[in-house]
């Protein structure tokens, strides 16, 4: 997920997301974050190049990336929600189980928004 948002170049706007993910980077070994790093700064982002290549097959290939990866985001986080129910989310600590739950709801849902506004314009699936 890290290299794929890295490649799409994922902005994490929601607090809390992004927070989840600094605390899950510190799992990550040094040369992997380094490398993630250099995929996101790459002077041209992924989805400007391909809208300029004005090419139907491969502006159809980056769509159905971004719609894969945006059911993914849907589906971690109905599944995911449905477990964390009672355990923490990236090793926070909330007072309460339903805090833990909203608060796991809210974040995942703004990566699935960020995630889906990678979407190219006027193409439709």
């Amino acid at each position: 997920m890290l290299m794929l948002d890295a490649l799409f170049r994922v902005d994490f706007r929601h607090p809390g997301a992004h927070e989840a993910r600094e605390n899950g980077l510190r799992f990550v070994p040094r040369r992997w974050r380094q490398f993630f790093d250099s995929i996101r700064g790459f002077s041209t982002p992924l989805r400007p190049w391909v809208m300029e290549r004005r090419c139907p097959a491969l502006t159809d290939a980056y769509q159905c990336c971004i719609e894969l990866f945006t059911t993914y985001r849907m589906l971690h986080r109905h599944l995911a929600a449905q477990i964390l129910r009672g355990a923490t989310t990236t090793g926070r600590a909330f007072e309460t189980r339903d805090d833990n739950y909203r608060t796991f709801v809210s974040e995942i849902g703004s990566l699935v928004r960020d995630t889906a506004a990678l979407r190219i314009p006027g193409i439709g699936r």
